[in-house]
């Protein structure tokens, strides 16, 4: 067995542990909460009443923006159930939480989500 293998073995044991599992689950939970805790106290440093005063009037504004963001999302929707054995309800999500690492975490990183995502949902042994 060479290195390369016997450290592929070691690593996906560590990866496919109970406990290594519990703790990816504790770190995601983790990130989201402290990207939602920078995001408050940047609410906060610029105050509430100016956050709010600032948000626009006009709703159709709001109607605008959420089709222009699900649009993409809903297309990818369509693209990938002409290859993937998946409902469309749990693509769409997919691809929703892609476009949000995209968008607001880093760009590509909804790539690597994807990525990762298809491979756990759509490797078949064999």
């Amino acid at each position: 067995m060479t290195k390369k293998e016997k450290l592929q073995k070691i690593w996906k044991a560590l990866v496919d542990s109970p406990r290594s599992k519990k703790i990816q689950k504790v770190l995601q939970r983790v990130i989201i909460v402290a990207l939602i805790g920078i995001i408050v106290y940047q609410l906060f440093l610029i105050g509430w009443k100016e956050v709010l005063r600032s948000l626009p009037t006009e709703p159709l504004f709001y109607i605008l923006f959420l089709v222009l963001y699900v649009t993409l999302p809903t297309a990818e929707t369509f693209i990938y159930r002409q290859v993937w054995p998946i409902s469309k309800a749990k693509l769409f999500k997919t691809a929703l939480i892609k476009k949000i690492y995209n968008d607001e975490i880093v760009g590509y990183s909804g790539e690597f989500f994807l990525f990762m995502w298809a491979r756990k949902h759509l490797d078949k042994p064999g």
